[in-house]
């Protein structure tokens, strides 16, 4: 949980100088693996909730979704029973903060589309 801590509080700082720029930030991971990953479950509440308090707080959060018989058969190390589990302990974490599901089963256009849209209501152009 240190590492994780620490690389949040660098991403923290780097951040910073970048946001006094014009910059959109797309990043594929979010502090909340730490919630939706087995190998985590050990660790104390209150650290994980310090560790994602560490990170900055991203004004969108895109939550990809898809049928975990799909994802199994990409991710062979992951069972479709941890992979519910995931998408379960995603949900009920992100449930107080700015996110959306998008569907990633209805192809990569849909999803692309859905994605570009989310943006696009989100700020005034």
């Amino acid at each position: 949980i240190l590492y994780y801590s620490i690389d949040a509080l660098l991403s923290r700082i780097i951040l910073f100088f970048w946001l006094r720029k014009d910059l959109i930030i797309v990043v594929d991971r979010s502090p909340y693996d730490i919630y939706a990953r087995g190998d985590y479950s050990k660790i104390k509440s209150f650290l994980k909730k310090f560790y994602v308090f560490c990170h900055p707080k991203p004004t969108h959060r895109l939550l990809l979704k898809a049928d975990p018989n799909i994802i199994n058969q990409r991710k062979s190390e992951l069972t479709v029973e941890e992979i519910i589990m995931q998408y379960e302990a995603y949900e009920t974490n992100l449930s107080n903060t700015n996110y959306k599901i998008i569907d990633t089963g209805s192809g990569i256009n849909q999803a692309f589309n859905e994605t570009v849209l989310t943006f696009l209501n989100k700020w005034d152009y």
